[in-house]
């Protein structure tokens, strides 16, 4: 099955089932607020922005990779970066894989550009596929003209394993990464797509020159879920469904021993709730895919709209409620979160 063929039946059991993990969470209910009724604050100046890769952005969130490739789901990344710039944040483009070496693929992709020229536009491609040089130069070529800020590589091993016809050869994938960003002249970005890294991961990403990484946590969409269910499986839950580490000790343990890494909060920011804490645990981004996707299916470009204005206005209430005027004064904060141990 080709690549464009793939990305359609994903959009499409979207539609058709529920894809998150349905007996372990994203860790954020382990921690709560700490009021601060005393705290002298204005809600109309709280200011929730930031700036990344050299873009202002309204608030710390970006729009994950979802598709790409075929029909539906460039139609659906022409809404992505129009949201995108009218909000301000950052865009995440599905995988290149389909349109590398594809003439038409490339003027699509060029065509997002014009869509979101004030925004970070941030391309996708496997860690699989970077094993190739060919198709790290093919990738690369499409950040000289600035039509790409930044390049993610996605860690997808579980689901790799599960697709009939997914890349099970993952032998030198830390040379080529290495190598890759040594020859990139944009930031080069480590995500997972659900599983999370373990502290072990992080230390083989930083040995090879990552600094910026998405931790892609468990909590949101399980892609051994979803592969398993494209290839006729039942709806009952599998123990594989919910492999790997929690968003959010994903994100703690990250930034516990190598601080200076740039972390982006994905898997399972179901809510502005959970962007909240993921970003004043310490991340500098949050990130979601599958809940703007249900939003854009339930409601179309309106629907986008609302989950990001949402998200913004729940980060504004904690920020009041805690006392913070500035994003900065919010983040890695350990004095307006506490952990929860037996509920108390």
């Amino acid at each position: 099955m080709g690549t464009q063929e793939r990305k359609k039946e994903h959009l499409n059991l979207f539609k058709m089932f529920d894809l998150s993990v349905a007996d372990k969470t994203n860790g954020f209910e382990k921690w709560d607020w700490i009021p601060a009724e005393t705290a002298e604050i204005n809600y109309y100046t709280i200011d929730t922005s930031t700036s990344f890769l050299g873009y202002f952005l309204s608030f710390p969130f970006m729009i994950a990779a979802i598709s790409g490739g075929d029909e539906e789901g460039d139609h659906l990344n022409e809404h992505l970066a129009a949201c995108a710039e009218a909000e301000k944040i950052p865009l995440g483009i599905g995988s290149m894989r389909s349109y590398l070496g594809n003439k038409k693929g490339i003027e699509t992709l060029k065509h997002l550009r014009d869509l979101a020229p004030h925004v970070p536009l941030i391309s996708n491609i496997g860690v699989a596929q970077i094993i190739e040089n060919h198709f790290q130069d093919l990738i690369i070529s499409l950040t000289l003209d600035g039509q790409f800020d930044a390049i993610a590589v996605h860690f997808n091993k579980i689901q790799e394993m599960i697709q009939p016809e997914g890349d099970k050869n993952f032998t030198g994938i830390l040379d080529a990464l290495s190598h890759f960003v040594e020859k990139s002249e944009v930031p080069i970005i480590v995500k997972q797509v659900g599983h999370g890294f373990s502290q072990r991961d992080i230390e083989n990403l930083w040995k090879v020159g990552i600094r910026f990484l998405d931790v892609g946590g468990r909590g949101g969409t399980s892609w051994s879920r979803a592969e398993r269910l494209r290839r006729g499986g039942t709806e009952e839950i599998d123990p594989l469904d919910g492999w790997g580490i929690s968003t959010a000790d994903c994100l703690i343990h990250t930034l516990e021993f190598f601080p200076g890494m740039y972390c982006i909060a994905g898997g399972g920011i179901n809510t502005g709730h959970d962007l909240a804490k993921a970003i004043a645990l310490g991340a500098h981004l949050g990130s979601s895919a599958r809940i703007i996707y249900q939003a854009y299916v339930k409601r179309g470009v309106a629907g986008i709209q609302q989950v990001i204005k949402n998200f913004r206005e729940v980060l504004r209430q904690l920020m009041f409620l805690t006392g913070c005027p500035t994003l900065l004064a919010f983040r890695n904060n350990s004095s307006i979160m506490r952990r929860v141990y037996d509920g108390f």
